[in-house]
């Protein structure tokens, strides 16, 4: 199963080549414990494991702005989800900016190291949930920025630490 979760304000977006994806806006006064009930509760109520789950909002290095937002002290906040994602499927897939960047951007360009904030987020996020993370570390945006990573660089965390980047 594949589940997308929006910022209210993140603007119109498609779900890409996804069938049937679940989805639901979430107001940035939303908590994230209640963003996470919702994605366990429809992962409990539906048929097989989360392949992918998306979550398109805006972001800062380290930080994903849906709900009252997470990052690295928060992120401990999604382990009702460890145990709920396919073995070999997608994972988490955060499409927001910069938020896979080590430090402030610079224009539109984050900074790729396996460390520092986007990392430490990300590294914290996979190993709750036993799952990989995947974010963009550079400012995106378009129609196809919440399903899509074409034309920007990401950088993959799994849960034991290991970080990979690609240019997409």
């Amino acid at each position: 199963m594949v589940i997308y979760t929006f910022a209210k304000d993140f603007g119109l977006c498609l779900t890409g080549s996804d069938i049937d994806p679940f989805e639901r806006h979430f107001h940035k006064s939303i908590p994230i414990v209640s963003i996470v009930a919702w994605i366990y509760e429809t992962y409990a109520n539906n048929p097989g494991d989360i392949d992918c789950l998306a979550i398109c909002a805006h972001g800062w290095p380290g930080i994903v702005s849906i709900g009252q937002q997470f990052g690295l002290h928060t992120a401990h906040l999604f382990s009702p989800l460890c145990g709920a994602f396919a073995q070999n499927g997608r994972g988490i897939e955060i499409h927001a900016c910069y938020v896979a960047s080590s430090t402030n951007p610079e224009g539109n360009n984050g900074t790729a190291d396996a460390s520092g904030w986007g990392y430490d987020m990300m590294y914290k996020l996979a190993q709750t949930t036993a799952t990989k993370v995947t974010a963009p570390i550079d400012y995106i945006w378009g129609i196809h920025s919440g399903s899509s990573y074409t034309g920007y660089r990401t950088m993959t965390v799994t849960p034991d630490g290991a970080a990979s980047f690609r240019e997409n």
